[in-house]
């Protein structure tokens, strides 16, 4: 018998997408996976040919021998071939190179690129029915990007080498991110907070209690700079009643989200379900190319997650209202199909990332799929179904209220309070994220109603700082700067961590001291490369080299040009780290010879001039007037904050009950205080944060800054979220045995929200 000829077989990049489509088009067509890209620039040598217009040298990658081959041996007994790689550039580029090693034994036209957005019997049915020719703008703009990061990685990188350590690299896009983690701790640094304080009436009627704040006194915003002033404004008003002198109502709406693009499925996943950028992907990845569920086979659940697109289906936003008339009722569905404006640079080939079939809920494979793949999908599917359901509608009220000082000073004061009308899309949406907080209610007032404070309190606050980047906000930080692609988020925010010039503590994002070294010399002598605006210019290009308005090798001849100039100016004036011997005037405490900063594996450190003789060192930080300071015990961690009597940094050390923060220029200076969670105290008028403490015992426990002015003790771990019951800005977590958060619950009221709120 003769070899079995075949129409057409299907060549896609996953071993899953192929079970995938085996399950829709059955045995008699062949699907292959290339199982990822086959070819790529070599890795010992810069594979570019700066004289030949930087024409990339793509060579077979290791291991990919064995794959071509099995492809080239299937393609031999079919007519046609199906590239149907994913739908973006790097899915182009595979196509691209598979089509180069099929061209051996096929003719052009017998290789047709198919484009899969979703993995399901209705969108690989679609995808074949539109075979086209493979796309070279789309495969140009991919090669320039490739170009560009080479070109990059591999001129900087050895001089990183020769001037810091060897080993260290530098990417084109990450650069850029570590730039914006620098530049926001030292914004955080130099940060000189300012004190205010209000006034709060602590007021009751008919049994309802609720607050309202002092606006006006004597004629001026009541924003007291100084305490004097504003306990003078708490003397006169003790004891004087407060007379309601307009009761304002009104209705306010709330529109429902889009549904999720990369970015902000990156971004709340992070914050809802504390997953990773890069484990959203890989979980998102999943989705995309199908899962197996019990009694219903394999199936693909989301549509395409590489978008920045929120253009939707009309035949799917059509389908969400009907799913929301039978599950929610009929004044729940919109009554016309929502649509959502893209950014001005999004990409539209794509549809938003939604649930292939909303027949598949998140109830109906409860226990189906592997619990994080379920909560991801979750997030994805009630996002999707808010995205076409009616506004969330709240009333409003505002109650101005009078008083006058025995002098006759007016004072205004305000209180605010919301009722929800109607919940609207809220009600899919708290399926999966949580609830809605609300201002609180307020009594029914009438004008001319006097009104006795039971109390008044002087409130004080204190500027913050910028917060610190998490990944979710960087992501959104680049984005914003149009920095980035949505296929790219997740990596440049995972390689600035694996390179170690990025570390994550308590879900902040720090510039490691090598990390602010590595970005002080590259903004110093790369100030074009490492500008957001021209990073974000280079993104843009690439677009139009996708849509055929720009040539690729005219993008790299324009950088290259002004690149290598900085790059040779840098190669002689770059200062050498690696062989940096700054003098202390210290003396080593082993030897008596003097010290010198030098600069190592993890930053710079004090060392004996005397080495190898000698082998004392300790970290130490080098602060930019060249001052050192030195680390008493175990290696320096700074924390961003400096000593309020000596204003020296403080840092991390460790103790019998914990960490702890102390000033870097101890024993002179002997300033300690407790490493805060970053989440402020909860109790009423206390400007305290919470912090780890550990018992005599051994056990761990949590409590307040300000104690013993402060009582608050909690034996759980707390987050910062608001008790929808109750009000209290602070919940626990209340774990199994395995340590995985089961739900949350308030410490004040005691009430539990359950896993599909955290």
């Amino acid at each position: 018998m003769g070899t079995k000829t075949y129409d057409y077989m299907i060549v896609v990049e996953s071993p899953t997408k192929v079970q995938t489509l085996k399950r829709y088009l059955g045995p008699s067509v062949p699907v292959e996976a290339s199982k990822g890209h086959v070819k790529d620039l070599p890795k010992s040598r810069l594979g570019v040919d700066l004289q030949k217009d930087f024409e990339p040298e793509y060579v077979t990658i290791e291991g990919k021998v064995q794959v071509l081959k099995r492809l080239v041996d299937a393609a031999a007994n079919v007519k046609t071939v199906y590239l149907a790689s994913d739908p973006d550039r790097e899915g182009e580029a595979i196509a691209f190179h598979v089509a180069e090693e099929l061209q051996k034994i096929l003719p052009q036209d017998a290789l047709k690129r198919v484009l899969f957005y979703e993995l399901t019997q209705k969108g690989v049915q679609e995808g074949l029915k539109r075979p086209a020719a493979l796309n070279l703008n789309l495969y140009n703009a991919h090669k320039a990007r490739r170009v560009l990061d080479r070109l990059v990685g591999y001129k900087i990188s050895p001089l990183l080498w020769k001037k810091v350590r060897y080993g260290l690299s530098a990417g084109r896009v990450q650069s850029v991110a570590l730039r914006l983690v620098l530049e926001r701790e030292r914004a955080i640094r130099a940060f000189v907070p300012k004190t205010w304080f209000t006034l709060l009436a602590k007021l009751a009627h008919q049994g309802v209690p609720f607050d309202a704040e002092l606006a006006v006194y004597a004629g001026k915003k009541a924003l007291f700079e100084d305490e004097q002033t504003a306990r003078g404004a708490l003397k006169a008003l003790q004891g004087v009643p407060l007379v309601v002198s307009d009761v304002a109502k009104s209705e306010r709406k709330r529109a429902p989200k889009p549904p999720f693009k990369t970015s902000t499925l990156q971004q709340t996943a992070a914050s809802v379900l504390g997953f990773s950028p890069k484990e959203t992907m890989l979980l998102a990845q999943r989705l995309y190319e199908g899962v197996e569920i019990a009694g219903f086979g394999h199936a693909g659940l989301i549509t395409y997650m590489r978008t920045d697109s929120l253009r939707l289906s009309p035949d799917m936003c059509h389908k969400a209202k009907e799913f929301v008339k039978d599950r929610f009722g009929g004044s729940f569905a919109s009554k016309t199909l929502r649509r959502y404006e893209n950014k001005a640079r999004a990409q539209d080939a794509h549809e938003a990332i939604r649930p292939t079939d909303l027949a598949l809920t998140p109830e109906a494979l409860e226990g189906k799929l592997d619990r994080r793949l379920h909560r991801l999908y979750r997030l994805i599917f009630w996002r999707f179904v808010a995205s076409q359901m009616t506004d969330a509608r709240f009333e409003t009220i505002s109650v101005t209220l009078k008083a006058w000082t025995a002098d006759g000073t007016e004072a205004i004061f305000r209180a605010k309070g919301e009722t929800l009308l109607h919940s609207g899309f809220l009600a899919a949406l708290e399926m999966s994220e949580p609830k809605e907080s609300l201002e609180g209610t307020l009594p029914e007032l009438q004008s001319d109603a006097s009104l006795s404070p039971e109390n008044l309190v002087l409130k004080e606050h204190t500027t913050k700082p910028p917060a610190r980047f998490t990944e979710a906000t960087l992501i959104k930080e680049l984005e914003d700067l149009g920095i980035g692609r949505p296929s790219t988020y997740a990596t440049i925010v995972s390689t600035v961590q694996e390179r170690r010039y990025v570390q994550k503590e308590n879900g902040q994002l720090l510039p490691t001291p090598l990390g602010i070294t590595v970005s002080d010399l590259l903004v110093a002598h790369f100030p074009g490369l490492l500008d957001t605006g021209f990073t974000a210019k280079l993104e843009n290009d690439l677009d139009a080299i996708e849509a055929n308005q720009m040539k690729w090798q005219g993008l790299i001849a324009d950088f290259y040009s002004s690149f290598a100039k900085e790059l040779e100016k840098a190669n002689e004036d770059m200062p050498s780290i690696k062989a940096m011997r700054q003098e202390t005037g210290v003396s080593c405490p082993e030897c008596q010879a003097l010290t010198e900063v030098r600069f190592g594996k993890h930053g710079y450190f004090l060392s004996c001039s005397r080495y190898p003789e000698c082998t004392f060192s300790k970290p130490c930080i080098l602060e930019p007037d060249g001052s050192i300071t030195i680390a008493e015990n175990g290696e320096v961690q700074e924390t961003g904050r400096f000593c309020p009597k000596c204003k020296s940094p403080m840092v991390i050390k460790k103790g019998r009950y914990g960490a702890f923060m102390a000033c870097s220029n101890y024993p002179a200076c002997k300033e300690t205080s407790p490493v805060t969670l970053g989440i402020p105290c909860p109790k009423e008028g206390c400007d305290g944060e919470l912090v780890e403490r550990r018992s005599k015992r051994g056990s761990t426990f949590y409590g307040c800054t300000n104690y013993p002015k402060c009582s608050l003790v909690l034996s759980k771990e707390p987050v910062q979220a608001c008790c929808t019951a109750c009000g209290f800005q602070v919940m626990v977590r209340v774990k199994d045995r395995k340590g995985e958060t089961k739900s949350l619950q308030c410490p004040n009221c005691k009430t539990f929200v359950e896993l599909t709120a955290v």
